[in-house]
């Protein structure tokens, strides 16, 4: 609640009483007439008494609503003020009466000694004191006679809480008039962090002055002022510094006498002014003395509170491992000139995180990359996660004295390139520490070249399944052949037969009437009979053609005959189609053959062509996802460039970009865990290319495939002796 002001208090005050001295006349006006009116004939004293006693009766409960009741109210809420500012001060307040018993006290003080304030009023505050005994008597004493200031008396003494425990505390004494009455106000500070943090501080510094005197380096501390701050007994031991230079505190007479010490004095000193200049640098120096000793100085700057107030120097006697150093050094030059020089790739990581130590110039020619690039990073240039995991996991199971081998991981070098590489590691011991040594080395050659023999290999199984393919064609068609013949020509017998016993049949028919013969009535065997038996002929014909097709296409032949014949690309397609009904109802509904009649003639194979042709519709076929999916076959013809073409187009999935330059090498191929041999467009271009043509490849991944093959037209005269397909 906000607190009223004192110059607003003071002019409602006026206000009020103007009002009541108004409201008192008015009504000894009226009180007066009333008199005169009522008692007319009454004598001096009794009107004095009757006015007397209306004026009480009239202006008491005046006094009372408009004095009393708001004075009333103005002191209960100061002293809900009062009451609400000391319960938010932190510090204890505790309030003496002129008895010198506890009269009040306030919400922290509760909490700080750990009474409710009702367990303490009227009882001794001695009760809160342990130490100085009868420090509160002596205040009491010295109240009552008037000696306590009014201004405050500060001291530190020890509390008592109720639960026994005690506390240092800092009190402060002063005199109040609180409601016309003399008391004390005591407020408390509990002052027990501060001792707390000022132990841990002594604590602290007793530590670093064991550590400092403890440590086998001479130190010694300056500020940015050149003057020493402290040092320890090491220093005078190891540099033998004179102990007036030391009593002095005079950094500028230490760096003199350990300049005469050292074999290079200028260098020396030129360093201690260039740190000095520089604050937040740290340094690391090998000092070498005329005595022949050698000296290990660091230096760091002296923070506090992230503030450098100095630097602190230490020298640490490194004689006894100069030996030890050279013998070091003249290892890692060795082993530095074989890392340099060695035609593998070499990587050292750490033991733990495998995080790049050093590389050597052959890796950075192999990768691409500069050591800086490596160094201090994880390894990052495997193609695949497969191959970043498989090499991790080698590494963390990777034990002293065993060899692990990794024969083809993927890597991409900087510029993008992608190599197969082989990777040695072995686990070493590298200044104390585990590292992992790992040889790198390029094997894509040989990876190409086994591949190449691999696919040579592929290629002479193939071509040999494919031999004896033909071979195994070659001899079914002559299995088929014969009982087909048989069957065909016993079928044109039945025909003829046929024939003449019709007549005699329908005759029989008109005489006997109606009869049976293989349980069918006379007049539907005469309708039926024909076409069962033109169908038996037509189907032995179309077996017989399919096998001749069979073993034209498994004649050997080379890609481009010797007598080649004039070849109608038309009837080529549609002896291509007699062998291929079967495949076209399994994969489409929607089948479109486009032939353009009357097209000239082309030179060549007719069984190589019809090859090309069953190739190309097989691949379209295959393409395809669905069955509503379609596939046309066209043929046409360009006067201007005089060729006879033929185009597939499928509705399929159609071929990636990045693969269609690779579709017609031979064995490549994209369904090869669907039966694909990579073989049918690789043969197709060939035999094409052998004709004089040009085959064309479109594909879109969503679009599906276009291939077209373009062969020369050729012109047929009387004088031409050449076989006609």
């Amino acid at each position: 609640m906000k607190a009223e002001p004192s110059h607003n208090r003071n002019s409602l005050l006026f206000r009020r009483y103007v009002r009541l001295l108004l409201i008192l006349f008015a009504i000894e006006l009226l009180v007066d007439s009333a008199l005169q009116l009522l008692m007319p004939q009454s004598t001096e004293t009794v009107m004095q008494i009757v006015d007397g006693l209306a004026m009480a009766i009239c202006s008491t409960p005046l006094i009372w609503w408009l004095v009393v009741q708001p004075l009333r109210k103005d002191f209960t809420a100061e002293k809900a003020r009062f009451e609400q500012v000391i319960d938010q001060v932190i510090d204890s307040i505790v309030v003496i009466d002129c008895q010198g018993r506890i009269e009040a006290l306030n919400t922290a003080a509760e909490l700080t000694f750990g009474y409710r304030e009702g367990e303490v009023i009227g009882r001794q505050p001695d009760m809160l004191v342990v130490e100085p005994d009868g420090y509160l008597q002596q205040i009491l004493a010295r109240a009552e006679s008037g000696q306590v200031p009014t201004d405050c008396i500060h001291h530190e003494i020890i509390g008592l809480r109720r639960d026994g425990s005690r506390f240092p505390m800092s009190i402060s004494v002063s005199r109040a008039n609180l409601g016309g009455r003399s008391s004390l106000i005591l407020i408390i500070r509990d002052i027990s962090p501060i001792r707390e943090q000022e132990l841990r501080q002594q604590r602290m510094l007793s530590l670093l002055e064991a550590t400092l005197e403890a440590t086998a380096d001479a130190i010694v501390a300056v500020d940015w002022q050149r003057r020493i701050l402290t040092y320890n007994q090491r220093l005078v031991e190891l540099l033998n510094v004179p102990a007036e230079i030391l009593d002095a505190r005079d950094s500028f007479r230490l760096a003199a006498y350990l300049q005469g010490l050292v074999e290079e004095p200028e260098a020396f000193l030129a360093r201690l002014d260039e740190l000095y200049r520089q604050p937040d640098t740290t340094s690391f120096d090998i000092l070498r003395f005329r005595d022949g000793r050698i000296m290990e100085r660091s230096s760091h700057p002296q923070l506090l509170n992230g503030q450098s107030i100095g630097r602190v120097w230490s020298y640490r006697d490194i004689t006894d491992r100069k030996l030890a150093l050279q013998a070091l050094s003249d290892s890692e030059k060795r082993f530095r000139e074989i890392f340099e020089q060695t035609e593998d790739a070499i990587v050292l990581l750490t033991g733990e995180d495998w995080s790049v130590l050093d590389i050597n110039p052959t890796a950075e020619q192999l990768f691409g990359y500069g050591k800086d690039e490596f160094v201090g990073r994880p390894m990052a240039i495997f193609r695949n996660k497969g191959d970043q995991t498989s090499f991790q996991a080698s590494l963390a199971t990777l034990r002293e004295k065993e060899l692990v081998r990794m024969e083809r991981l993927q890597v991409a070098r900087r510029d993008g390139t992608v190599i197969h590489v082989s990777v040695h590691g072995k686990l070493i011991q590298l200044q104390g520490k585990h590292a992992i040594y790992c040889t790198f080395r390029d094997v894509t050659e040989r990876i190409r070249l086994e591949e190449e023999a691999h696919a040579i290999q592929s290629r002479l199984i193939m071509t040999n399944k494919m031999t004896s393919l033909g071979l195994l064609v070659a001899g079914v068609a002559h299995e088929i052949n014969n009982p087909n013949n048989s069957i065909l020509a016993n079928a044109q017998l039945l025909e003829r037969v046929w024939t003449d016993l019709d007549k005699q049949l329908q005759e029989y028919a008109k005489e006997h009437g109606r009869f049976k013969a293989g349980g069918l009535e006379f007049s539907q065997l005469h309708e039926a009979l024909p076409e069962i038996l033109e169908g038996v002929i037509g189907g032995a014909r179309r077996i017989r053609d399919i096998i001749a097709n069979l073993k034209n296409y498994s004649r050997p032949v080379g890609v481009f005959p010797d007598a080649p014949a004039a070849v109608e690309l038309n009837r080529v397609i549609s002896l291509s189609m007699a062998l291929l009904n079967h495949h076209v109802s399994r994969h489409t509904d929607r089948f479109h053959l486009q032939l353009t009649e009357d097209i000239p003639l082309v030179n060549g194979s007719p069984q190589q062509l019809e090859q090309v042709a069953i190739n190309l519709i097989m691949n379209a076929l295959q393409s395809l996802p669905a069955m509503d999916r379609g596939v046309w076959v066209t043929t046409a013809y360009d006067p201007d460039q005089r060729e006879v073409s033929m185009t597939v187009r499928d509705e399929g999935v159609g071929i990636p970009a990045e693969l269609l330059e690779r579709v017609i090498e031979p064995f490549f191929t994209t369904r090869l865990d669907s039966g694909g041999t990579g073989l049918g467009l690789s043969i197709a271009s060939s035999i094409v290319k052998a004709h004089g043509g040009t085959m064309t490849i479109v594909s879109q991944p969503v679009g599906g495939t276009v291939v077209t093959i373009s062969l020369p037209a050729i012109s047929l005269t009387n004088d031409e002796d050449k076989e006609q397909y």
